[in-house]
């Protein structure tokens, strides 16, 4: 599996669960340089798998939403090739139209049961669980995950948690 420059694997893997985890955004803030998370931001910034926003901000303390996620995803595994039609829901002016043909192609996006990407929605752990268990074929046959919010965990997304 191809990643960015000298990352290896699981280095790369862990950067993306803890700025999804951590509910860090893909945007800039202001002024970061006091930000617990500067150094990550920075890191993921100089190897062009962040950009933030138009005026290159980054909002550190907001969530995540799904574009912005697959931003990420297609940049940290050089996904670049693109399926013919995109989801329903994603019009082809917007910002991450590309991003989610791209995805689509890759196969670690499906849509929701309408076929929708729901791109602008913020994005949660058990959707992020399902993408990183589809790439690095992770997916496994338990129905209970362990965590102690078991319960809370959607059915769909059991065997990759």
């Amino acid at each position: 599996m191809k990643i960015k420059n000298h990352f290896d694997e699981l280095s790369m893997l862990f950067i993306v669960v803890f700025t999804i985890l951590s509910f860090a955004p893909l945007v800039y803030a202001e002024d970061i340089s006091n930000h617990w998370a500067v150094k990550n931001i920075d890191l993921l910034r100089n190897e062009s798998i962040i950009s933030g926003d138009e005026n290159g901000n980054i909002y550190p303390d907001l969530f995540i939403t799904r574009s912005e996620f697959v931003k990420v995803i297609n940049s940290v595994f050089y996904y670049d090739e693109k399926d013919n039609a995109n989801f329903p829901d994603i019009k082809s002016d917007k910002w991450y139209s590309d991003e989610f043909c791209i995805a689509k192609k890759a196969g670690y996006i499906w849509g929701d049961q309408e076929g929708s990407a729901n791109p602008e929605q913020n994005i949660t752990r058990a959707e992020v669980a399902v993408i990183l268990a589809r790439i690095l074929g992770l997916e496994s046959e338990k129905k209970s995950s362990g965590f102690m919010d078991n319960q809370d965990i959607p059915v769909w997304a059991l065997s990759s948690m």
